[in-house]
């Protein structure tokens, strides 16, 4: 039963996706733009790669992907600097938010993602590049929440030093929610 549900969903999600207006994504860039460049957040992600806290710098995906949400590297993550200025600047239609550092490792989030890197992944190689990232609507697995992702650089004197992405809720961008 719970296949047939994933199939309803990503059925779901590709029909709303087509009604989604571009002029929202575009906005919500806009806006994602805006919160990769506030200098605190630069600062944050600048120190993060300078002097990585000992206890991410052998972080893997697969020890990733054995932590709970409630574990104690997961909860710093949550609850360090940058995740508290991201949560206080993003709207209600992000379903998912995290920054992450040069290497593609978290230097924060809002919850627990499915992956801890995503180095080689367009979400974070594209705004490395120095370019914003727009994804494909998805069922995402760590949200539950048919979004569209959406990231951008993090620049330092105009260099990528990190990315910073954003899912969106489709249903809340149609204001269906």
């Amino acid at each position: 039963m719970s296949n047939l549900f994933l199939l309803l969903a990503f059925i779901g999600s590709a029909a709303w996706a087509q009604e989604v207006p571009k002029a929202r994504i575009d906005e919500a860039m806009k806006e994602l733009v805006q919160m990769a460049s506030d200098p605190r957040l630069v600062e944050l992600v600048v120190s993060y790669n300078t002097n990585p806290p000992s206890e991410y710098v052998s972080m893997t995906n697969e020890a990733w992907s054995k932590l709970s949400s409630r574990d104690p590297l997961v909860k710093k993550l949550t609850q360090n600097e940058a995740a508290k200025l991201i949560r206080s600047q993003i709207k209600s239609y992000v379903s998912e938010a995290f920054l992450s550092d040069r290497k593609g490792g978290k230097v924060a989030l809002l919850s627990k993602t499915s992956r801890w890197s995503h180095s080689g992944s367009p979400k974070h190689e594209t705004p490395m590049s120095g370019k914003n990232w727009y994804g494909k609507p998805e069922l995402d697995k760590s949200s539950g929440v048919n979004q569209v992702q959406i990231s951008a650089p993090v620049l330092y004197r105009g260099k990528p030093v990190g990315s910073l992405v954003l899912g969106l809720s489709i249903v809340k961008l149609l204001g269906n929610e």
